[in-house]
């Protein structure tokens, strides 16, 4: 997972895997005001499977 943000000295084509297979998901931090809405729209944006166990340490794994 790579962060890119406006004032980012990283363009996206420089993180991007050679194999040209990407999922790209803008979140705004905004929306992210406690730990539970964090972890939803993580879920719900890049597509966590089912069992996600909603912890950071899920969320790191």
């Amino acid at each position: 997972m790579h962060l890119v943000t406006p004032d980012s000295d990283l363009r996206l084509d420089q993180l991007l895997p050679p194999s040209g297979h990407v999922y790209v998901a803008r979140l705004n931090g905004q929306d992210m005001t406690d730990e539970i809405s964090t972890f939803e729209k993580f879920y719900s944006s890049l597509k966590f499977p089912e069992y996600f166990g909603w912890n950071w340490d899920a969320f790191y794994d």
